[in-house]
This record gives C-alpha cells, structure tokens and sequence, in this order.
C-alpha cells in the first residue's frame, strides 16, 4: 500500500530531474565550443545580416542603374542636338544659329533653338534669351526618383561643324560641363561630362 501511494511522487521527481538534465545539456558550454543555445543564435544573427546586405547592396544597384538610364539619356538627347545642328535644320523654315540644352528645373530640361534675327551667329549670345529663342522641346528626367543635383550651365551646338558652346564660351581649355543626376535623397548618383571639343560622357 506504501509503495503504490508513493509512485505520482517519485514520477515527479524522474521527471524534473530529466528536465534539469535537458536543460543542463543544452545551455552548459563544454571545452571543446558553444551550447546549442548559442549556435542558433549566432546562426539567426548570421542569416539576418547577410540578408540585410544583400538586400542593400541590391537596393544600390538599383538606384545606380536608375541614375545611369536617365544619365544615358540625357547623353543621346545632347547627340541628338548635335546631329541637327550638323544637319542645319532650321525651325519654322528659318535659319537658326544653332541648338542648345538648359535646365529647367530639377527634373526638367529643354531643348532652344538659336535667335533667328541676326545670321552672324559667332556674335550672338549662345546662351538661351527668353523671348529672342524659341524652346525647341521641353524634356523630363527619364526616371521618375532621380534629380538634378544642381543646375547646369547652357550647351549650345552652332552649325555647321558644330561648334560647342559652354556657357556661351567655345574655347577648348575650359573645364567641361558637369550635369550631375542623383537618386533622390541618396549618394547615388551620375556625372554627364560635356566638352567643348564635342564628347560627352558619363562617369
């Protein structure tokens, strides 16, 4: 009768102390490495990192190629004012002194078409003049979450071979243009280099 009363008492007892023997494997550090406990924990902490930088680092490639595509752009639009000031199209049938490009704003900028009033274009000023030029065409920033930095000065190309102006200013020693595009509120950004030898490119 004794033994038979005693027995939820002694399973108790087996099973704490199975319990305390679990509990003692899995958080005592031997000599030889880490608890188990710890192993899962700098294995979590490894996972989430990696993830974290994989996925920022994709994040920046990303706003990279943004900013490049809407660089490259700009750099074909600056060919393309090239070609028809080489071509000698004229706008409305009138001879013009050339094409220039201007910024608008931080995410605007336009194409002008010289004066039309004087045909000694080497004393005109290349620079765009509101009401002596015409605005060409008005052009967006091909990605909508990439700026201008900062404003740039006005190129212009004067037929026939063309000649490049910066800032009404052709002479081949001066620095070239910068048009600086950036991912909005980011580092991530592209410079068009304009020279007044003709190239333009993106860095």
């Amino acid at each position: 009768m004794s033994t038979s009363f005693n027995k939820p008492e002694l399973f108790k007892k087996e099973l704490k102390s199975a319990a305390g023997l679990a509990q003692h494997h899995f958080f005592q550090k031997n000599d030889t490495g880490f608890t188990l406990l710890e192993v899962i924990i700098i294995a979590t902490i490894t996972v989430m990192m990696t993830g974290f930088l994989l996925s920022a680092f994709g994040s920046k490639a990303r706003r990279l190629q943004a900013v490049r595509r809407s660089a490259v752009a700009i750099q074909a639009d600056l060919r393309r004012i090239q070609e028809l000031a080489i071509a000698g199209r004229g706008f409305a049938a009138n001879q013009i002194c050339g094409y220039g490009m201007r910024y608008l704003d931080t995410t605007h900028y336009q194409i002008y078409k010289g004066s039309t009033e004087s045909l000694n274009c080497l004393n005109t000023n290349h620079n765009y003049q509101a009401g002596i030029d015409t605005i060409f065409q008005t052009l967006v920033i091909l990605e909508k979450n990439v700026n201008f930095s900062v404003s740039f000065l006005d190129v212009f190309f004067e037929p026939p071979d063309p000649k490049i102006y910066i800032n009404n200013n052709s002479n081949l020693n001066i620095a070239p243009l910068q048009i600086k595009l950036c991912y909005i509120n980011t580092t991530d950004c592209k410079i068009i280099f304009v020279y007044t030898s003709g190239r333009a490119e993106v860095q």
